[in-house]
């Protein structure tokens, strides 16, 4: 399951499938905490990010809580 093509902007609501990999990263950059979901989740975005390698991934509200994702494994939910 890929994400739709639109591009995500701060605010935009994104869908997150089950088994998905999100996780915390520190001010360093390094991963702190990972999880797998597990069920679908609509999350809010908080921030597009590009790391290193070009990777892209989404800061997102999940469960209350900063985490990551990556821009692969969300989907942008499209404004009515």
């Amino acid at each position: 399951l890929g994400a739709t093509m639109n591009k995500a902007n701060t605010g935009n609501l994104g869908y997150i499938p089950s088994e998905v990999l999100i996780v915390k990263i520190n001010e360093s950059g390094n991963v702190t905490r990972c999880e797998k979901t597990s069920k679908p989740k609509n999350v809010l975005i908080l921030e597009p990010v590009i790391w290193g390698g070009g990777k892209s991934y989404h800061e997102i509200l999940y469960d209350g809580e900063k985490w990551f994702v990556s821009e692969s494994d969300i989907s942008i939910i499209p404004h009515i």
